[in-house]
């Protein structure tokens, strides 16, 4: 009867994983998604910025410099949520690499 029981509560405990696998693999789908479109979106606005910067330079005049201000803040913006992403990555995938370690051990 314990051998039995104990089977009972190795298989839930594996459906378990299996479907902390499938939502941790979703999330990891969905970030990976979300931080190519920001490197591209990074990509514009980092091109812009020097855009501004250069005509912050040569204008010399206030709202030139406003401008380059406000692209270099957007671009910083930008690359902090692009750590953001980058580490969640990391994250998410020693998760689900911890899980398939413990999935092939049960």
């Amino acid at each position: 009867m314990s051998a039995g029981r104990d089977r009972r509560i190795a298989a839930v405990h594996r459906s378990q994983i299996r479907r902390r696998l499938a939502s941790l693999s979703e999330e990891l789908r969905n970030t990976r998604a979300e931080l190519e479109q920001v490197e591209h979106e990074l990509a514009i606005v980092a091109w812009e910025e020097e855009q501004a910067a250069v005509r912050a330079i040569t204008a010399d005049d206030p709202y030139s410099k406003y401008q380059h201000k406000e692209a270099l803040k957007h671009r910083e913006a930008l690359e902090r949520h692009r750590q953001v992403l980058s580490q969640d990555l990391r994250r998410l995938e020693a998760e689900i690499d911890s899980l398939l370690d413990r999935i092939s051990h049960a």
